[in-house]
């Protein structure tokens, strides 16, 4: 076979090494530069011709001598594509965000700065009274700097410049080292940060380079901001639009404020003292001044909580109409006066005291409780809770229920003495002036009492302050008849305890009380005289000692159903300082 120029063969249009007619097996004109305009339109062989091995066959594609070299390259290429694994995806197609810092918020009326550099910013977040979190698209922070996420496996890493754009400048952030090896595998240039590039895909690596990137950003100004992610290739990820708000600090509640009665609440009165009932009293707070109100956004909520402590009220929100402020709220509304409160005192099941307290709140959280005055409240609503008293229901637990089931009561009419006479036993009136000599029970205390209560107190009641510095007493009883003991369970601090069987103990005992101080004698009927064991000592194993605990209190042989009216009664002497905060009597 002759030597022929592949050129010239090229050009002609001819097979390699075919020596025939232009038009044998091939019907272009030889010579036309149809090829070179077309292409490589010649065939594989010559007619009849076949490569060494004697034929095209077998092979993934059908090829004949008459074939032409154009077609056989484009379904090499084809078939090398299916082969060959995906790209990594364009940065095109990644979708950066922020993660957005407060608590439901708003955007405030009124232009907050746009700092975008030309952006558009969306209407949504951009509206009044909507919400600046936008998935994808925007976010409120309070901070001049703020990191995206991570797009990871992005292409392409072997070529291009990366950068991310911060309100439309690139400056500062071209990041141009990338190279077909995977050496720098990270690198940041200033707001880009490029961390990690690697083989794609990690199944099959050899074939493509991919990068991870993310925005570091900083120097961020308050008001709006614009961030996107760039490549010279693979194209530009979403913008997205940053809110920074200048409100970084939860809210604060100051101001000359005062407390007031409002309406004509009814009372519930313990040892003299009004409290706060059953019927719903309120109170009013002027004088709050709330800070921190509103930056460029605020609350989706209610900006004020009132609460009391000891669970005097409920927890009681506040609307922005509540407290006079209208929404949407204005941007950089720093504080504002707080419009008159009402606070219901309302706690379920209340004997207690405490104080009125609220807290602000605004996009950064809420402000811890703050008191709104220091006046004292006084509750004493539904039943008293098992660590507190209520002095004409003092429990009484598994002791029967003949001749009644009640729970014990105070008693009044007793003279100033620890052991006075039995006979001066009376029904006490808790609205009635409380004697000099008595103890008192408010808020669900019982205590050696000299406060007074006209001022600092709501509601006002007496002043126990003076002729009260001696001895004070707490005297009560309840009936049941077949008990020879019962125990008396008692936590606070006291001087000493006495306990009747009256029609018994004033035949027993010259003093009429049998004394939980001191112990049982150990036979008989407790007592000094008459038919006494010779002893008032009444305590059954542990002695009363004036602490907290659980006494047991024996009449030895004798049994209230001989007593009158089957009373048990029970007296405490309390001392300046002391106090009983739970009380009961049980089997």
């Amino acid at each position: 076979m002759p030597i022929v120029d592949i050129q010239t063969v090229i050009r002609s249009g001819l097979p390699i090494g075919y020596t025939g007619s232009a038009g044998t097996g091939y019907t272009g004109s030889a010579g036309t530069g149809t090829g070179a305009t077309n292409g490589m339109l010649i065939t594989l062989a010559a007619p009849g011709g076949f490569p060494t091995d004697g034929a095209f066959v077998p092979g993934a594609l059908v090829f004949t001598d008459a074939t032409l070299v154009t077609d056989a390259i484009d379904d090499l290429n084809e078939l090398l594509s299916l082969l060959v694994p995906t790209q990594p995806p364009n940065l095109s197609s990644g979708v950066i965000s922020f993660s957005a810092v407060g608590n439901s918020p708003l955007k405030a009326s009124g232009t907050a700065p746009d700092n975008t550099g030309g952006g558009t910013i969306p209407t949504s977040p951009n509206t009044a009274g909507n919400t600046t979190n936008v998935s994808n698209v925007s976010a409120r922070i309070t901070s001049a700097s703020a990191s995206s996420n991570v797009l990871t496996l992005m292409g392409s890493g072997s070529t291009g410049v990366l950068a991310v754009s911060k309100n439309g400048s690139t400056a500062g952030n071209l990041l141009t080292a990338f190279t077909t090896s995977l050496s720098p595998s990270s690198q940041t240039v200033g707001e880009t940060v490029m961390t990690a590039r690697a083989a794609y895909p990690v199944s099959t690596p050899g074939f493509w380079i991919s990068f991870s990137v993310q925005a570091v950003l900083a120097g961020m100004s308050q008001g709006w901001n614009r961030a996107q992610i760039t490549h010279s290739i693979s194209g530009n990820t979403n913008e997205f639009y940053l809110l920074r708000d200048n409100i970084t600090a939860v809210p604060a509640l100051t101001g000359t404020i005062s407390l007031a009665e409002s309406g004509s609440p009814t009372y519930n009165y313990s040892s003299s003292i009004p409290h706060y009932g059953n019927s719903t009293a309120a109170l009013t707070v002027t004088g709050v001044v709330m800070s921190n109100i509103a930056g460029e956004t605020y609350l989706n909520g209610n900006p004020m909580t009132f609460l009391g402590t000891n669970s005097i009220t409920s927890s009681q929100t506040k609307t922005y109409a509540n407290i006079g402020v209208s929404t949407p709220v204005a941007r950089q509304t720093i504080s504002s006066a707080v419009s008159a409160q009402s606070v219901n005192i309302d706690g379920t099941n209340q004997h207690n005291s405490g104080v009125i307290q609220a807290t602000g709140s605004n996009v950064n959280g809420s402000s811890a409780a703050t008191n709104m005055t220091s006046n004292i409240i006084l509750v004493k609503r539904g039943t008293a809770a098992t660590n507190k008293i209520d002095e004409m229901l003092i429990p009484v637990i598994g002791l029967g229920s003949s001749p009644n089931s009640n729970f014990a009561a105070r008693r009044g009419g007793f003279s100033n003495t620890d052991q006075p006479a039995l006979s001066g036993d009376a029904t006490w009136v808790g609205s009635s002036a409380l004697p000099t000599y008595e103890a008192a029970v408010a808020g669900g205390v019982l205590s050696h009492n000299q406060i007074n209560y006209t001022t600092g107190y709501f509601p006002a009641g007496p002043d126990l302050s003076s002729g009260r510095s001696g001895d004070q007493y707490f005297t009560c009883k309840f009936q049941r008849d077949s008990r020879s003991n019962f125990k008396i369970v008692v936590v606070g601090s006291y001087t000493h305890c006495w306990v009747a069987l009256p029609g018994i103990s004033d035949v027993t005992s010259t003093t009429q009380w049998w004394d939980m101080f001191v112990a049982y004698n150990g036979a008989g009927v407790p007592g000094d005289s008459g038919g006494g064991n010779g002893s008032n000592g009444c305590a059954s194993g542990t002695l009363m000692s004036g602490s907290g605990g659980t006494f047991l209190c024996t009449f030895g042989t004798e049994s209230s159903t001989n007593s009158t009216g089957n009373d048990i009664m029970i007296r405490f002497k309390l001392a300046v300082g002391q106090s009983i905060t739970a009380l009961s009597f049980t089997s």
